[in-house]
């Protein structure tokens, strides 16, 4: 698949702005989780894991705002070397 120029120099992603979360809110969130039920429903430990990894998720897409970062990542032939010329 051919890439737009463009879209070979900037690289946009979404960051968390840990700074200004809302921490009361996701203590609040996380006790209001019926955790025995979480464990009732996913008995295996895989199956418990990703329960919670969701659950963790969708708190910070609530509780923490994310901003874009805007970077280039066209690659420069950089050498950590010295040029070499040849006589």
């Amino acid at each position: 698949m051919i890439r737009p120029a463009s879209a070979d120099l900037v690289t946009n992603r979404p960051t968390y702005k840990w700074r200004f979360a809302e921490f009361d809110s996701l203590y609040q969130y996380f006790l209001c989780v019926d955790w025995q039920l979480i464990v009732c429903q996913n008995p295996s430990a895989l199956a418990a894991w990703n329960a919670l990894v969701d659950i963790v998720y969708a708190a910070v897409e609530l509780f923490v705002p994310k901003y874009t970062i805007t970077a280039p990542t066209a690659k420069r032939n950089f050498s950590p070397y010295p040029r070499t010329y040849e006589n």
